[in-house]
């Protein structure tokens, strides 16, 4: 074979890999759980808009907010992937994580495949930040993944945030 073939074939795993931390699907997500700290809320899918739900009160959210962070979950790379070992999530902030993001479907009748109800899609761990980076973990995935720190901008920890600004 001609050098140039060769060189084709000798690619390795890492080159095959998809660098993007999330690649999110929003016409599937109707609902994103959101855990900080002590407090948790969710955003919920109503019609084409979506709803903040703060405990008891609902009120309307910023569709572009949500489609902000769908956006920055799908487009961030990874820059660096990390074996997850015993003892080691401490070391990330992973064991008590930050912030926890879960994506879920609300199915509204069995299939074949799944039952009716929430079938969670991805749910997404944020630990600790180191120079400008931060420790993520997507689901029970055996790996940590690092991005750049700046995608917090787009994952909002305070409901009031999400407020649809009319």
């Amino acid at each position: 074979l001609p050098p140039e073939t060769l060189q084709l074939l000798r690619v390795g795993p890492e080159a095959l890999r998809d660098r993007r931390l999330l690649p999110l699907n929003l016409d599937i997500v109707d609902m994103i759980r959101i855990r900080a700290a002590e407090r948790e809320f969710s955003l919920r899918r109503e019609g084409d808009g979506w709803i903040v739900k703060d405990g008891d009160v609902e009120r309307p959210a910023s569709a572009a907010a949500v489609r902000t962070l769908a956006d920055a979950l799908s487009t961030t790379k990874v820059s660096a992937y990390d074996s997850v070992t015993d003892g080691k999530l401490a070391a990330f902030g992973l064991e008590r994580p930050r912030c926890v993001l879960s994506f879920v479907a609300v199915l509204s009748e069995n299939t074949p495949e799944t039952r009716a109800g929430e079938q969670v899609i991805a749910t997404l761990a944020i630990g600790k930040s180191d120079s400008g980076r931060l420790f993520v973990k997507i689901g029970e995935a055996p790996e940590v993944l690092s991005v750049p720190e700046a995608i917090m901008n787009a994952i909002l920890l305070d409901p009031a945030a999400w407020l649809s600004p009319g």
